[in-house]
């Protein structure tokens, strides 16, 4: 559900159970618990900085890196001898 999220733009806030098997430095993608998430979210909306627009940036940066990690993968697997050279 996250891949998607982030494939489709989407600003993400997640726990970390969330981000199993994605890599993102920012803490906004690795909260410990629900309530941390909430707080973080209450904290967003009362904000007056553009977060959501600041969220997609962040996310489009995650899930760049997530897909060329998965087409590094998907090279390597399906390597042919005639590739490797």
């Amino acid at each position: 559900k996250t891949v998607e999220a982030l494939s489709f733009g989407c600003g993400v806030v997640s726990t970390a159970d969330g981000f199993v098997g994605i890599e993102s430095p920012y803490p906004e993608h690795q909260y410990g618990n629900m309530a941390e998430l909430a707080e973080h979210i209450v904290r967003t909306a009362q904000s007056e900085t553009d977060s959501a627009e600041i969220s997609r940036r962040k996310s489009d940066e995650v899930f760049a890196k997530y897909q060329q990690s998965q087409m590094g993968t998907l090279a390597t697997l399906f390597q042919t001898p005639s590739m490797a050279a």
